[in-house]
């Protein structure tokens, strides 16, 4: 759950290439703190009770690749949640923005 990749897949996916390097920075940021909202809300909810008090150590000292690991060794399918939430979160700003219709497919893996 690297939010450089997230960012360089957002960048990939919209072409944001005709954006002015402030707006472009801004559509991304954005959309990055969505994608990563969207994730911990969908993850969060599957995480056993007995891992939730190691997640809120571990966020609190701001260990994310302790909590990345986390969630992969809790959750079944880590991986797939993260790429449909990423997919979710950019196809719904399509649909808001009028761009590329969501329908379109998307690449079977934005992790990769």
């Amino acid at each position: 759950m690297d939010t450089n990749n997230i960012r360089q897949k957002i960048e990939e996916l919209l072409g944001l290439d005709l954006l002015a390097p402030e707006g472009k920075e801004m559509v991304i940021s954005d959309l990055t703190e969505n994608i990563m909202m969207n994730i911990a809300l969908e993850v969060f909810s599957r995480l056993p009770d007995n891992a939730k008090a190691e997640y809120e150590k571990l966020k609190e000292a701001g260990d994310s690749d302790g909590v990345v690991k986390l969630f992969t060794d809790n959750i079944p399918e880590f991986e797939k949640i993260v790429n449909e939430a990423i997919e979710r979160t950019i196809n719904e700003y399509r649909d808001l923005m009028g761009l590329v219709p969501s329908n379109v497919d998307m690449k079977p893996s934005l992790l990769a």
